[in-house]
C-alpha cells in the first residue's frame, strides 16, 4: 500500500562538513520536531557527535548504496558503474574532486583511492527516485588518501546522489582482527579443511576432484587447496601468515 511502518524507534543520521548548518538543524529539530510525510514526530532524542577519520587508510562498510553514473549528452542515456569495472575507482575519485572543489572553492592537492574488498551480487540495489531508477552498491571497501580528504568523504558521502541518502559509510574493523593470535586462526581453518565428508555439507559436493575453497575474511583472502582421494582427505599442511595473501601448501 506504499506505506512505511515503523514498529520500533528509528535512528536517523545526518552528516555534513558544515558544522554551522548541523547546529542549526539540531536547534530546529529540538524546537519543532521532525515532519516525515504527513506525520509529525515531537518525541525526538538528538545528539551532536564529533566523529572524524583519523587515518589515511580505512576499511569501510557502506550503510547506503554508493551510486556512480555518467550520462551521454547525445543519447541522454545514463550508465551506472559497478565495483567490478576498471572505471569504478576513477569515477569515485573524480566525484570526490568535484565535490571538494564545489565545497571549498579549490581542488584537493591529491586524490583518493578505493579498493573493492567484499562486494557480492546481493549488494546491488535498484530504487526509484521520483521518475528515475537509480542503481547503487553496498559492500565493503578500502579507502586510501590524505586523512582530511577521507574525513571529508565521511561527512559528505561517496559517489553521487548524496542529498538523496546515497553513499553513507562507516569505518569497519577488518575481519582478521577478530583473531587473537595465529594459533586460533590455524585451528579454525584446520577444522574447515579436515572435517569429515559426512559431517560437513560442503564435503558432499567433493567427489574425486581437486577443489579450491575461497573463504573471504573481509579484505583478506584465504585459499585452501584440498585433495580428495578415495573418499578421504589427504593431510593439509598450512603455511599461515598474516600478509596480503594467506598461503597454504598441500601434499
Amino acid at each position: 500500500n506504499r506505506q512505511i511502518i515503523f514498529r520500533d524507534y528509528v535512528e536517523w543520521e545526518i552528516r555534513s562538513p558544515d558544522i554551522y548548518m548541523m547546529r542549526l538543524l539540531e536547534s530546529a529539530f529540538r524546537k519543532n520536531g521532525i515532519h516525515y510525510g504527513n506525520q509529525h514526530f515531537s518525541d525526538v532524542a538528538l545528539r551532536l557527535m564529533n566523529e572524524t577519520v583519523e587515518k589515511d587508510s580505512i576499511h569501510i562498510r557502506m550503510l547506503s548504496p554508493i551510486c556512480l553514473y555518467s550520462t551521454n549528452k547525445e543519447t541522454k542515456k545514463t550508465y551506472f558503474y559497478s565495483p567490478e569495472e576498471e572505471a569504478f575507482p576513477e569515477q569515485v575519485n573524480d566525484n570526490f574532486v568535484r565535490k571538494y572543489t564545489a565545497c571549498y572553492g579549490i581542488p584537493p592537492n591529491s586524490g583518493i583511492e578505493i579498493e573493492t574488498v567484499n562486494v557480492r551480487r546481493r549488494d546491488k540495489y535498484v530504487t526509484k527516485y521520483k521518475e528515475f531508477y537509480l542503481s547503487g552498491w553496498l559492500g565493503e571497501y578500502r579507502l586510501t588518501g590524505e586523512r582530511k580528504y577521507l574525513d571529508f568523504l565521511y561527512q559528505t558521502g561517496l559517489g553521487s546522489r548524496n542529498a538523496q541518502g546515497f553513499g553513507m559509510f562507516e569505518e569497519s574493523p577488518e575481519w582478521y582482527s577478530y583473531f587473537e593470535n595465529d594459533v586460533l586462526a590455524i585451528i579454525v581453518m584446520s577444522f574447515i579443511a579436515l572435517c569429515h565428508r559426512g559431517k560437513h555439507p560442503v564435503n558432499s559436493r567433493i567427489d574425486y576432484h581437486i577443489k579450491l575453497f575461497i573463504i573471504s575474511l573481509r579484505h583478506k583472502t584465504c585459499c585452501i587447496l584440498i585433495r580428495d582421494q578415495f573418499n578421504k582427505f589427504t593431510k593439509v599442511f598450512f603455511i599461515f601468515t598474516f600478509t596480503d595473501r594467506i598461503k597454504y601448501n598441500s601434499k
